[in-house]
C-alpha cells in the first residue's frame, strides 16, 4: 500500500516586521507543541527502555536458568539499555537552542524570546536575524529568518516527513509564519526596489527637460495682452512702459522663470518614486531597538499608501475626469 508523505519544508516571503506580542506568541504555541512532544518521547522512551531491559534479562536466563538477576546486574542491564536508546533509538533527549544576531555583530543564545527580551544585551541592539534548533527523540526542527531563499523571509525545515509529531509541529509553526506574514500590497512595496533605477533616469530626464518648460514674459508677450484686453484702469504707466520699450526695440524679457504644472508634476512623481523604492521594510524583530523600527515601519507605510493614492488622484485621475465633463 502507498503512503502519501507530506513535505514538512516550507519558506514564507518577507518583508517580515514581528513585533513582540507575535514572538510572545511564538513561545506560547512552542511551548505548548514540544511539551506535547517531550511527554510522546518519555513515554515511548520509557516503553523501549523497559523493553530493551527485559530483552537482556531473558537472555541473561538463556544462560544462566537457574539464577535471578541481582540489583547490580540490573543496574548494569538499565545503563546498557540508556546507551542502546542513545546511540540507535532515535529517542534522544530535547534540545532547544534560540541563537539571535544584532547589527553589531553580537550574538545571544537562550532557549525562548522571552528569556532574550530580558538580557541586558539586547536592550539598545537591533536584531538582524534568528534561528531556532530543536531537537527531541527523532525529530529536528529549524526555523531561520532571514532565509536562505529570501534575504527578508523565513524557513521552516522539520524532519523527517510524513511522521505525525512533524506534521503537527509543521503546521503550528506555519500557522504562525502566515499571521506575521505580509499583506501583498507590503511586499509589492518592498519588490518596488527594482524600480529605483528607472526613476533616477526620469528624474535626470526631467531636469534636463525642464527648459523647455520654462515660461518668460516679454515686452511682446504683454504688448498682445493690451492689445487682446484693453488697457485696465489704473495700468496706463504700465502699458506706456510697453509701447516706449517696444517702439526703441528694447526687450529684455522677464528675468523670472516658470516651470508649467505638468514639470511640477512630473518632478513631484519622481521624488516620491526615489523615495518610495530607495525606503522600505526588510526584516525586525520587536527586540531592543527593533520596536522602534518597527514602529517607523508601520507609520511609513501608512504614509506611503494614503499619500500616493491621494498624489495620483489629485493630479492625474481628478484632472483627467474634469476635461471629460
Amino acid at each position: 500500500m502507498s503512503q502519501l508523505i507530506t513535505t514538512t519544508h516550507a519558506d514564507f516571503p518577507g518583508p517580515l516586521l514581528i513585533d513582540r506580542e507575535a514572538l510572545e506568541k511564538f513561545d506560547a504555541m512552542f511551548h505548548r507543541e514540544t511539551t506535547r512532544i517531550r511527554e510522546a518521547t518519555d513515554a515511548s522512551r520509557s516503553i523501549a527502555l523497559q523493553q530493551e531491559i527485559d530483552r537482556q534479562i531473558h537472555r541473561h536466563q538463556e544462560f544462566h536458568p537457574s539464577e535471578e538477576p541481582s540489583e547490580e546486574l540490573l543496574r548494569e542491564f538499565t545503563e546498557s539499555a540508556n546507551y542502546s536508546l542513545r546511540s540507535g533509538r532515535g529517542l534522544d533527549a530535547e534540545r532547544i537552542a534560540l541563537v539571535v544576531e544584532f547589527k553589531s555583530g553580537k550574538r545571544v543564545e537562550s532557549q525562548s524570546f522571552a528569556r532574550v527580551f530580558r538580557m541586558p544585551e539586547s536592550v539598545n541592539e537591533r536584531p538582524t536575524s534568528f534561528e531556532l534548533e530543536y531537537s527531541c527523540g527523532g525529530l529536528r526542527c529549524s526555523v531561520k529568518a532571514p532565509s536562505v531563499w529570501d534575504s527578508n523571509g523565513l524557513s521552516i525545515r522539520v524532519n523527517p516527513d510524513g511522521a505525525e509529531d512533524s506534521k503537527e509541529l509543521f503546521g503550528a509553526i506555519g500557522d504562525w509564519c502566515s499571521s506575521v506574514a505580509p499583506n501583498l500590497y507590503v511586499r509589492g512595496w518592498a519588490a518596488s526596489k527594482y524600480l529605483l533605477g528607472p526613476f533616477l533616469f526620469a528624474l535626470i530626464v526631467t531636469l534636463a527637460l525642464g527648459t523647455g518648460h520654462m515660461k518668460g514674459h516679454t515686452n511682446s508677450d504683454r504688448a498682445r495682452v493690451l492689445a487682446e484686453q484693453g488697457v485696465k484702469p489704473g495700468g496706463e504707466d504700465e502699458a506706456l512702459k510697453v509701447l516706449l520699450a517696444l517702439a526703441v526695440d528694447y526687450d529684455p524679457g522677464d528675468t523670472r522663470v516658470l516651470f508649467s504644472p505638468g514639470w511640477w508634476s512630473a518632478l513631484v512623481a519622481c521624488l516620491m518614486g526615489i523615495l518610495v523604492t530607495s525606503l522600505h521594510p526588510t526584516f525586525e524583530l520587536g527586540i531592543g531597538r527593533g520596536v522602534g523600527w518597527i514602529k517607523f515601519w508601520r507609520w511609513f507605510g501608512r504614509f506611503v499608501f494614503s499619500s500616493v493614492p491621494l498624489f495620483l488622484l489629485l493630479r492625474i485621475l481628478l484632472p483627467l475626469a474634469l476635461r471629460r465633463l
